[in-house]
């Protein structure tokens, strides 16, 4: 008896980014039907390790909008300690410019106090 039938390889995190068709043939034989086959196997089916590159376009802009937002949501605090550590250091939170013999307590160079 002569049965295939296919399996579906996605890869990526948080959500699936690429995929590749496997076809499972007689005798479980794995190849990769698209993707490009590295020679190597995974496990005692023999099943191959494959690249894919078939994008999940649904995939890509949920990656997309989770690293839009983690970095967005980091700029602030991560400014707010890069001003704490100038400011500590003598310097313009800002523009960095140093703000040790100015008396005035405003930053000549960006205008900041």
């Amino acid at each position: 008896m002569n049965m295939q039938f296919g399996l579906l390889s996605i890869v990526g995190w948080p959500t699936g980014l690429l995929w590749c068709a496997l076809d499972v043939g007689p005798e479980t034989t794995v190849r990769a039907t698209t993707g490009i086959d590295t020679g190597m196997s995974i496990s005692r089916m023999n099943t191959p390790r494959v690249l894919p590159f078939r994008p999940i376009w649904s995939g890509q802009a949920a990656y997309a909008g989770f690293w839009f937002v983690v970095v967005f949501l980091s700029r602030g605090p991560v400014g707010a300690l890069w001003r704490r550590a100038r400011r500590a250091r003598g310097k313009c939170g800002y523009c960095g410019y140093d703000l040790r013999a100015n008396t005035t307590g405003i930053c000549p160079e960006c205008g900041h106090d």
